[in-house]
């Protein structure tokens, strides 16, 4: 008896970590502990694949503004100068970065769909949450945000080299001080936006 109690509990601890609704710090997974307890788990399947397919939609949104300069690049005058490195390098990395993260997205958010009862889908959020943790309770979405973020700012990065081939020194350094600026303050406003969130979670 004695021995059958500690297996119970040795595997109760096992499976701790892999139980990320009821586990897990993050404001979203708070979140989804309270609606399901109270709308069930139709709900948070609902709001996992709503964010996998925003995830998606931007991924796809700053693809497309990158795949065809790294097919077809502007002129540059020397294929060996810094500039042109920079801007190919940085094609690549935004058109990879950003096609893993809106083809997972789409591929997570099929797989949920197809979940058929609460216990598939519950079994099925454990599985992906041995990824690791994240900012929501099945781990991948902040592996996808980072490829976002390392793609939206590799294009960025393409912009302003083709900014200085194609314009004055100074008219460029001018138009990526404004670009950088821009990302700064949108930055600075996310950041107090999800303080904001922060604040509503806790006094809930």
């Amino acid at each position: 008896m004695a021995l059958e109690m500690s297996s119970s509990v040795e595997k109760e601890a096992k499976n701790f970590r892999y139980n990320p609704i009821e586990t897990h710090p993050s404001g979203m997974a708070i979140n989804l502990r309270k609606l399901d307890r109270e709308t069930g788990h139709q709900e948070v399947r609902s709001r996992m694949i709503a964010e996998y397919n925003n995830i998606a939609l931007v991924s796809t949104l700053l693809l497309t503004m990158a795949f065809p300069f790294l097919v077809g690049p502007p002129e540059f005058p020397d294929k060996d100068s810094l500039k042109f490195r920079v801007f190919m390098y940085a094609a690549a990395i935004a058109v990879t970065t950003l096609l893993l993260s809106s083809l997972v997205s789409v591929s997570l958010a099929y797989n949920l769909n197809m979940m058929p009862t609460e216990k598939e889908l519950g079994e099925f959020i454990r599985k992906i949450s041995q990824l690791g943790p994240g900012a929501s309770p099945n781990g991948l979405p902040d592996y996808l945000i980072v490829c976002i973020s390392i793609g939206g700012l590799n294009t960025l990065v393409m912009a302003v080299a083709s900014i200085h081939n194609s314009m004055k020194p100074t008219d460029a350094w001018v138009i990526t001080v404004i670009l950088f600026t821009g990302v700064f303050f949108i930055a600075v406003l996310s950041g107090t936006v999800d303080q904001w969130k922060w604040k509503l979670i806790k006094d809930m």
